[in-house]
């Protein structure tokens, strides 16, 4: 390459060419310090953002399951406690039937007293259908049929469970069973065992299904989300440095470019 070529000047060229890949290098750099992400395009790491954008849909994913595991949990617990009102019909059922069959005092209390422990009985047996036809979660009846849950990020990760498929015929209680009856006493003590099962059984679920899924699904989320913002994110410290580094190269190509265009320019001096 000789100084004294004045039709192409190769020095100057070079000179661009370097400032030009500082100057890219200078605006990557500004762009993770403004994004604070270290991979904002394919361009930046290829690899790195097929993985990085794998998490980011896990992350959300893992999110969404979390907030289906405590829907459900709500839906449970709504069960939980309308099976809790049902328990305490069934507790005053069970006291109109033995106040009922106290038939050593009829001649005293009179057949109005035990029409009345009837009536009662068959009001509350009415109640008790209405809670468990009527209750309902986000305007959808709750008991009488089975459920399914989603409560992972996978095709794989559901939970199906027909704690809530209840109805009044799976208590053995009717309206209209006889007061007087000693075995309607059985039927009610057969109730209330099945009603606490049921309710012990649905909080084994919650606790045991539901509030472990949710809490594995939170340790794996933090998990990812700092794997992923390792992989992504801006070392905003290290960024500073090269934005620094590239600021200086700038200056310092600009400067030389200068006095590589100075440089051809002297070759006129041999014209003089």
């Amino acid at each position: 390459m000789s100084i004294f070529a004045i039709n192409h000047n190769i020095p100057s060229l070079n000179v661009q060419r370097n400032l030009n890949n500082v100057g890219l290098g200078m605006s990557k750099s500004m762009e993770k310090l403004s994004s604070g992400l270290r991979i904002n395009t394919g361009w930046d790491g290829p690899a790195d953002l097929v993985i990085s954008e794998r998490m980011r849909s896990d992350i959300t994913a893992t999110k969404t399951a979390i907030r289906n595991n405590q829907e459900a949990m709500n839906l449970m617990g709504s069960a939980e406690g309308a099976l809790n009102e049902i328990s305490k019909l069934l507790t005053d059922l069970k006291s109109k039937v033995v106040h009922a069959l106290n038939t050593g005092v009829v001649g005293v209390t009179g057949d109005a007293q035990v029409a009345a422990d009837q009536a009662e009985y068959d009001a509350a047996v009415q109640s008790i259908d209405d809670i468990l036809t009527n209750t309902k979660y986000a305007g959808v009846a709750t008991f009488g049929a089975a459920l399914d849950f989603q409560t992972g990020i996978t095709s794989t990760d559901t939970v199906n469970t027909d704690l809530l498929n209840v109805a009044l015929a799976d208590l053995g209680v009717a309206v209209g069973d006889d007061v007087t009856d000693a075995g309607t006493l059985d039927l009610v003590d057969a109730a209330i065992e099945f009603v606490a099962t049921q309710r012990g059984d649905i909080g084994s679920f919650m606790k045991g299904t539901l509030q472990a899924n949710i809490d594995n699904l939170t340790i794996g989320n933090e998990n990812l989300t700092a794997s992923e913002s390792y992989i992504r994110d801006t070392n905003m410290a290290e960024e500073i440095s090269n934005y620094t580094k590239h600021q200086i190269l700038v200056q310092a190509g600009m400067s030389v470019l200068a006095q590589a265009n100075v440089s051809s320019q002297s070759v006129l001096q041999l014209l003089g």
